[in-house]
């Protein structure tokens, strides 16, 4: 409904595509991402269906651009696609980029399912500590 009413607006397409991602339906998170207006949305959703859906070379490509965009600040994006990708160690250090450049993305720290992932490491339980989202 949101989108009937405003469909220009960004962000509505990633969420849907998350929702479907979530519930495994990941070729109908595809095209909802792929409609996506907000670019840092769109690309870090690419990388994250591309990915599952085997095409490695169409979600490194979607993570190079997500992170090619100087005027966007997506380190807690990279984080979410690494950690999807099972990839720790890169989850945790662009989780390092997003306090460093105190990327509004951490606010979902806590609650993302995204980051289930990497929620079992020590590193992010000591972030999500430091940040005070513990509380």
């Amino acid at each position: 409904q949101a989108l009937a009413l405003s469909p220009a607006r960004g962000a509505g397409h990633a969420w849907i595509g998350e929702a479907l991602l979530l519930k495994g339906d990941v070729k109908a998170a595809a095209a909802e991402y792929a409609l996506e207006p907000l670019a840092w949305l769109r690309l870090a959703g690419q990388a994250i269906v591309q990915h599952r859906l085997g095409d490695a070379a169409g979600a490194q490509a979607a993570l190079r651009a997500l992170a090619a965009n100087p005027d966007d600040v997506v380190f807690y994006q990279q984080a979410q696609v690494y950690a999807q990708w099972g990839m720790s160690d890169r989850a945790i250090e662009a989780l390092g980029g997003a306090v460093k450049a105190r990327d509004g993305g951490l606010v979902l720290l806590k609650t993302d399912p995204l980051m289930d992932p990497v929620r079992a490491d020590p590193r992010f339980a000591a972030l999500v500590n430091r940040l005070g989202l513990n509380a």
